[in-house]
């Protein structure tokens, strides 16, 4: 990933951190979870993904006036440059496509969104 600072590809995730999930810029106080790359395979870290979004689901369904699901956000702050650069404080990147496969990713949104009877209409993914 590029760094915002220096502008290389340099960018690169930590290997323990904090994963955070937003959706149509909802959370709740679930919504995170810790990973750790040197005890945890990329499976393992996709099926703590899977429970954190059915237990949003969950939750969300029971809402009166839902909106589809257009934006979902699966994030972390816990990143560095390898050329060192200082990070803007607050800053956050996606985790999808670098420890979370994207494909899988979305067929899992699918998956889910039918089981909760949600509409799903993706129009970011982050």
């Amino acid at each position: 990933m590029y760094c915002p600072k220096c502008l290389n590809n340099s960018l690169c995730m930590k290997s323990k951190g904090t994963i955070f999930i937003l959706i149509n810029s909802h959370k709740t106080t679930t919504s995170q979870f810790l990973y750790n790359l040197a005890r945890e395979e990329e499976e393992d870290i996709f099926e703590h993904l899977e429970e954190k979004f059915e237990e949003f689901f969950h939750w969300y369904k029971g809402f009166e006036n839902k909106e589809k699901i257009s934006k979902v956000e699966v994030i972390s702050s816990d990143f560095s440059c390898e050329n060192k650069c200082i990070l803007p404080p607050g800053s956050r990147f996606s985790a999808i496509g670098i420890i979370i496969d994207k494909k899988q990713f979305i067929n899992l949104l699918t998956k889910l969104t039918k089981k909760h009877n949600l509409r799903l209409s993706l129009e970011s993914l982050e």
